[in-house]
């Protein structure tokens, strides 16, 4: 029995009186948007920071990279060196958090163990601050840097811009899990809506992105606009683009599908609990990521090489 059968097998069960009030209810709904639950805004994320000037200091060392070392350091806008203990300090600042700048010395650096990182007059944990380091050097010596943070060079790409998010665009990811159905139709019909939790994806991104939160690649403008653009509601049953999420444990909040399917000659029921959906194909994922590009501001140039 569709939709359509059952509203009016519902109507043909109400008296004149629950009809119009009925009728009069839908009206005044239709007159008046207002009415309806305002539009819930679009999450954002917390990753920023509001630090200006950077300094790097370490140790006179014998090793037989400190040659290098120094050239990096004597390259940033101030350089200054001062004798402290009976052991000579080089001191290496920036202005401005200008991390690009800074890498070339960071990367000499990884095998020095006297080294010191300063953020605004505050003595920082080396780790936490440059934790993107490595991942940046392997993005300068990729073959397509810009594919790098997206994950197109590997075998899974993502829409965030940054291999760190752990979410890619693939059917077994386990964010696209993160949310519950709802049952839709008329007066509450049989019909399975998703409803993602953007609350539960954001919380994750931005746990994941922590350790790299001043890597000079991420745009978290873009991961905003991602989750922004990312649909609220799917009507996973009438959509070409996305399916269901297999699981065969039943458990709260997963409903059981019973679906006709067809191979070559045969046809056969499919039975599975849905604790989720999946996308199929790229199709949403071009969709999502050029309405996301044109609304964080990315060249359509790089746009056009993820797609291709």
């Amino acid at each position: 029995m569709d939709d359509l059968e059952i509203a009016k097998a519902i109507v043909s069960r109400l008296s004149r009186e629950q009809i119009s009030q009925l009728t009069l209810h839908i009206a005044s709904l239709t007159a008046n948007p207002q009415n309806s639950p305002p539009p819930i805004p679009p999450p954002k994320l917390t990753t920023g920071h509001t630090a200006h000037r950077l300094t790097i200091e370490f140790c006179e060392s014998t090793a037989g990279s400190f040659g290098q070392v120094l050239s990096a350091a004597k390259a940033a806008p101030h350089y200054t060196a001062r004798d402290e203990h009976k052991k000579t300090w080089h001191s290496a600042s920036w202005p401005e958090l200008n991390f690009p700048e800074c890498l070339p010395l960071v990367s000499a650096l990884s095998s020095l163990r006297n080294k010191r990182c300063i953020i605004d007059g505050s003595e920082r944990d080396w780790t936490e601050v440059f934790g993107f380091a490595n991942c940046a050097a392997d993005r300068s010596r990729s073959y397509r840097p810009t594919h790098y943070c997206f994950g197109k060079d590997g075998r899974s790409i993502n829409p965030w811009g940054c291999i760190h998010a752990r979410m890619e665009w693939s059917e077994w990811a386990r964010w696209f899990t993160y949310g519950r159905f709802e049952k839709a139709g008329f007066l509450g019909g049989s019909r399975l809506i998703w409803i993602f939790d953007k609350g539960r994806i954001r919380h994750e991104l931005e746990n994941s992105i922590f350790s790299v939160r001043y890597c000079p690649h991420l745009n978290t403008e873009l991961i905003a606009a991602v989750l922004n653009t990312l649909p609220d509601k799917l009507d996973v049953e009438k959509s070409s683009d996305w399916k269901f999420h297999e699981s065969f444990e039943a458990a709260p909040g997963r409903p059981k599908i019973v679906k006709k399917e067809r191979s070559e000659d045969f046809t056969f029921t499919n039975e599975f609990y849905a604790d989720g959906v999946c996308p199929v194909g790229l199709d949403a994922f071009r969709d999502l990521l050029r309405k996301s590009f044109r609304q964080a501001n990315m060249p359509d140039t790089l746009l056009l090489e993820l797609l291709d």
